[in-house]
């Protein structure tokens, strides 16, 4: 289950050729708004539906 605090990204589904990631800052039952990491400009907040992310494990992405 999402929640705020937790790291996502979209799925595969929702778009597979470019993912979206961020920290949930902002949790509406069926949506959530997040922090994109990768924005370009200073309006970084998105929203998606919880359907539409998955939760990435940051510790897996660390390189050792």
């Amino acid at each position: 289950m999402i929640k705020i605090g937790d790291y996502v990204q979209t799925t595969e589904e929702y778009n597979s050729l470019c993912f979206i990631s961020g920290e949930v800052i902002k949790d509406y039952g069926n949506t959530v708004v997040i922090l994109d990491d990768q924005a370009e400009t200073d309006d970084n907040r998105l929203e998606f539906k919880k359907s539409d992310l998955e939760i990435i494990n940051l510790k897996d992405d660390v390189k050792k």
